[in-house]
């Protein structure tokens, strides 16, 4: 990962609630193919200690970030319960956009990191913040 792409990454953190634990991940950060090296999209996992109060507060601070029927149904709450119930404690917010990205986050308790990064992460992985 290059400087610049590493500090524009950093400064979308800014823009969430706290995190204590981020990586990027996929062929935008170690392009196989010229075509790819400049991907728009970039994958990143948000580690968070507490999922259903990480989505309220990103709910007050980027409510464009989900489904808007989520936000009108249920707010955090069903967001946390979708992701725990349905899936493996992931919710995941595609499309993202932002500084000419599209990203997708993956915001996940901590306590389901392991798991989830051992099935992803087969791809290149760049920690942003670590535990």
């Amino acid at each position: 990962m290059e400087n610049h792409d590493e500090a524009q990454l950093q400064s979308f953190l800014k823009t969430l609630p706290p995190v204590e634990f981020c990586c990027v991940y996929g062929s935008s950060l170690h392009p196989s193919h010229p075509s790819t090296a400049r991907s728009a999209m970039v994958d990143c996992i948000l580690g968070v200690s507490d999922p259903q109060q990480w989505h309220s507060e990103n709910l007050k601070l980027n409510n464009d970030h989900y489904a808007s029927w989520m936000v009108l149904l249920g707010g955090a709450r069903l967001i946390t319960n979708v992701a725990d119930g349905i899936g493996v404690g992931v919710h995941f917010n595609p499309f993202v956009s932002w500084d000419d990205k599209v990203l997708i986050t993956h915001p996940l308790g901590c306590s389901s990191i392991d798991c989830y990064l051992s099935i992803r992460t087969f791809l290149p992985c760049f920690k942003l913040i670590l535990f």
